[in-house]
């Protein structure tokens, strides 16, 4: 049996980026595995054993792992793991599941006329420019426009449904039309959410970038549209004018 070990200090989006594994190891071996910490990001996970674990079993800080996952171009977070996993413990397994899923109101009824934004996160180094909310704010204008994130995040004229609870913000999402936002824990939350369309901006390298390529985080979906804060198209980004 394994145990998954995600440590208290994660964030958000550092802990979600690993909510696959426990479906795909049981895809591979029929087991579930050990939630070794507790971690609220496993609260609905129907592939994870809570309560007393055994001392005997083999625990993976699944923190520690991601730095040693081979980092080759295109390979989903899922795909790097399994090939981590396979060298390590001389396995064949593969991966049935790509994205994060946090299985919780994945079935919820979607609000075609709200979209979400969340300006702010940790992962960068600046909020969401004052030209891209003007634009989404005129763009959308016939639209429910919702902000979310935390109670000290970059203000909009949007409706403000800041500092709620994880759950209550991951229902949000799940049964909203939109999620616009930049790279964070918010950002992988709805990564969670295959119904919800994601445009995410990314002011960094928006020259090179290609999404999950080893020049950048490996959480980064394919299934997501990737903006910039200027208007020019570059390398794999759009201009936040397309929004």
């Amino acid at each position: 049996m394994l145990g998954i070990q995600l440590d208290s200090y994660l964030g958000i989006g550092d802990a979600i980026q690993f909510t696959h594994i426990p479906e795909n190891i049981y895809h591979n071996t029929g087991q579930k595995v050990y939630d070794v910490s507790n971690s609220w990001v496993f609260d609905h996970n129907p592939y994870v054993i809570r309560g007393s674990v055994p001392s005997n079993i083999n625990t993976l800080n699944m923190w520690n792992l991601s730095h040693h996952f081979p980092a080759e171009d295109f390979k989903s977070h899922a795909d790097r793991f399994f090939m981590f996993f396979n060298n390590a413990f001389k396995t064949s397994y593969s991966p049935c599941l790509r994205h994060p899923r946090l299985y919780y109101n994945e079935e919820g009824k979607i609000n075609t006329n709200r979209i979400l934004v969340h300006t702010t996160g940790k992962s960068e180094t600046e909020p969401m420019h004052d030209n891209v909310i003007n634009h989404i704010s005129e763009t959308y204008k016939d639209f429910e426009i919702v902000q979310i994130g935390g109670p000290k995040d970059k203000p909009t004229p949007f409706k403000k449904m800041l500092g709620l609870g994880l759950w209550e913000t991951a229902k949000l999402i799940s049964e909203s039309m939109m999620f616009i936002g930049i790279n964070s824990g918010m950002m992988n939350m709805a990564n969670c959410y295959t119904r919800v369309q994601k445009k995410i901006l990314l002011p960094r390298d928006i020259e090179s970038f290609l999404p999950m390529s080893s020049r950048h985080t490996v959480w980064l979906d394919h299934g997501n549209m990737y903006y910039n804060n200027t208007k020019i198209d570059t390398g794999a980004t759009y201009s936040y004018t397309k929004i």
